[in-house]
């Protein structure tokens, strides 16, 4: 009989069911201690600890991982806690959770006969998005792209579901700058994704830069992975992540090209890119190699903490 191979601490943790315990303790110790008393962080903590559980609960229900994992809502919480710009509490808050309630009713909609109501609050929620965040407006496109390429469930009916769940709140919108007397202005929150020029990466400040390196390192490996591995999975599994890989060089490209508003677009941009690292980190082939890869990735979000606390590298 075959010897069992020993664990490595990357198999203990990410299959683990009390992973995200121990990662809510340790990422509460790493958030709120150096916060004292600030208000803001406490309640950008809490926002994050309901966003993170909502993952958990949408991993659960369409198995973006097929094994019993915690990983997806782990990786979320300490990539948040690890990037310091998202600890405040502010509106930046709003575009991930919905995003996350996009992803949730149009995955859901692919089990549905009549599909149609799901695409309507899905396209609602991403417009209601984009009153925080503007640029959340050039992910409509893509998704309505997806609707009929990636997910199959294109039709006049979700096609027209999708157009009125965009136009529901700016109706809403129209009727309240109606009544304030404010309709010329009515769009101006609108005017950064029109009024774009060439962004002069020159002049990013060190930390925003620090920041976009880590995430466009963490989205590499994820990108990579799943593009060798896909096939191990379902086709329905395949076509969700498939989507969330779409969105992720979106907002990548978002990014770089509206780099003033790098804290407002950050929330988002980890909430989509940890479905993909945690499948990297709990599926990747490899067993010691793997293993101690896992722990340098450890490591290493132990000193982007550092470096942001500290203020190395001019952060």
């Amino acid at each position: 009989m075959a010897r069992n191979k020993r664990k490595t601490l990357r198999e203990r943790i990410t299959t683990n069911y009390f992973t995200l315990s121990g990662v809510l303790v340790v990422c509460a110790l790493l958030w709120l201690l150096p916060a004292g008393t600030d208000y803001r962080t406490w309640g950008g903590f809490a926002v994050a600890v309901v966003l993170t559980f909502l993952l958990r609960e949408s991993n659960n229900h369409f198995q973006w991982i097929r094994v019993r994992s915690r990983m997806t809502s782990s990786t979320f919480l300490m990539l948040a806690t690890v990037c310091l710009p998202c600890h405040s509490l502010s509106w930046a808050w709003i575009p991930p959770f919905c995003l996350l309630g996009a992803y949730d009713l149009l995955f859901a909609a692919l089990s549905q006969r009549r599909p149609a109501g799901y695409v309507f609050h899905a396209f609602l929620l991403l417009t209601l998005g984009t009153a925080v965040w503007p640029q959340m407006a050039f992910m409509l496109p893509l998704f309505m792209w997806q609707l009929g390429f990636r997910l199959h469930i294109l039709s006049w009916r979700t096609f027209f579901a999708a157009l009125l769940g965009i136009a529901f709140p700016l109706w809403l919108y129209f009727a309240w700058s109606v009544w304030t007397d404010s309709v010329p202005t009515m769009f101006a929150f609108l005017q950064v994704c029109r009024m774009w020029s060439v962004p002069d990466l020159t002049q990013w400040a060190s930390a925003p830069r620090f920041y976009f390196a880590f995430i466009m390192v963490c989205a590499f490996f994820g990108l990579l992975h799943y593009a060798r591995g896909r096939f191990r999975d379902k086709k329905i599994v395949r076509d969700m992540h498939y989507v969330m890989i779409s969105h992720e060089l979106l907002l990548l490209v978002l990014m770089v090209l509206f780099p003033a508003d790098f804290s407002l677009m950050l929330p988002v941009v980890l909430l989509n890119t940890a479905p993909l690292l945690s499948h990297y980190f709990t599926l990747a082939k490899g067993h010691w190699a793997m293993g101690i890869w896992f722990d340098v990735w450890l490591i290493g979000f132990a000193l982007i903490w550092t470096a942001g606390q500290m203020g190395w590298w001019g952060l």
